[in-house]
């Protein structure tokens, strides 16, 4: 091989690597943060089932006040809400959607084929077609057989 080859696969194995550690780091942050949460709706539910026990009647109120509490200015009860009020997406909106996804994909596919063809390996550009096709695909479903 020579050098410029050598010095292309280097830098491309560092990036790989470098997006290796990114990305794993990304996941073991979010499961972190995600057992977390678990464990603090675990201790408030706890918290919750002892007051009852203990107090009866007067800590089941005091749950109910509690929660009525939580719930005003929590996150998801304002979704919930959002989600209520939204109506379904009208057929002429879920074309444009999906005609948005087929040139996105069709979009990575291209960009693909351009990127892998200078790596140098031997036709390893035709691997940018899986994703152009099938961008082409979700097009077409759009366009031909999705009526508004």
């Amino acid at each position: 091989m020579n050098e410029v080859m050598m010095g292309s696969l280097m830098k491309m194995t560092l990036l790989f690597i470098v997006l290796i550690g990114l990305f794993t780091y990304m996941v073991v942050s979010m499961f972190i943060n995600s057992r977390r949460r678990e464990r603090e709706a675990h201790y408030r539910n706890d918290f919750r089932k002892k007051l009852i026990e203990q107090w009866g009647s007067e800590g089941a109120d005091k749950v109910i006040e509690m929660l009525k509490e939580e719930s005003q200015g929590s996150e998801t009860a304002q979704l919930l809400k959002i989600a209520q009020d939204q109506k379904p997406a009208s057929p002429q909106r879920r074309k444009e959607k999906l005609m948005l996804a087929g040139l996105v994909t069709t979009a990575l596919g291209v960009g693909l084929c351009i990127g892998l063809q200078f790596i140098a390996v031997e036709r390893i550009w035709t691997v940018g077609f899986i994703p152009l096709l099938v961008g082409v695909a979700i097009l077409i479903h759009a366009i031909f057989f999705l009526h508004a």
